[in-house]
């Protein structure tokens, strides 16, 4: 036997497992979002390219006619909302936890993996939500460019 003492090795802080923790289940959530959803029912593309070209075209006529637009409508809260707040909320307490355990001078390691688990999630709900609002922005160029072929009169 050996007199020398096993070297100790730091064990992970309440914060940094806590970090790792929700940074992990933020970013399951936010790929079972992307993966599996939308989980609320939706309405053919069809009938939305159709409805968001008509309101175009109303708009247009109302302000070339001076009047007011209509009052804005409230949006619902669905399952698909809710899931999506919970992804990006999850991943910022993961990296609130990790700079909790940093400034409680924890290891380092889970601090890193939590609060990069956290942004990761956070980041990539960002850049798809990037992606599709410029694809959304050239459909939207496409349907203004031929609004006179779509909806006659």
């Amino acid at each position: 036997m050996s007199n020398t003492p096993a070297a100790s090795v730091p064990s992970a802080g309440w914060a940094g497992i806590a970090a790792v923790l929700f940074g992990g289940l933020a970013l399951l959530i936010v790929l079972i979002e992307f993966s599996a959803g939308p989980f609320a029912p939706q309405p053919e593309a069809s009938t939305v390219i159709g409805e968001t070209a008509a309101g175009i075209r109303d708009a247009a006529r109302r302000a070339l006619a001076g009047e007011a637009p209509p009052p804005p409508t409230a949006r619902t809260w669905d399952i698909d909302r809710v899931i999506a707040l919970a992804g990006m909320a999850t991943g910022g307490v993961a990296v609130i936890l990790a700079v909790l355990g940093a400034v409680l001078r924890e290891p380092r390691t889970a601090l890193v993996g939590g609060a990069a688990l956290g942004a990761t999630a956070i980041l990539l709900k960002v850049s798809i939500w990037i992606a599709l609002l410029v694809a959304g922005v050239v459909i939207l160029w496409a349907i203004i460019d031929n609004i006179g072929d779509i909806l006659p009169g």
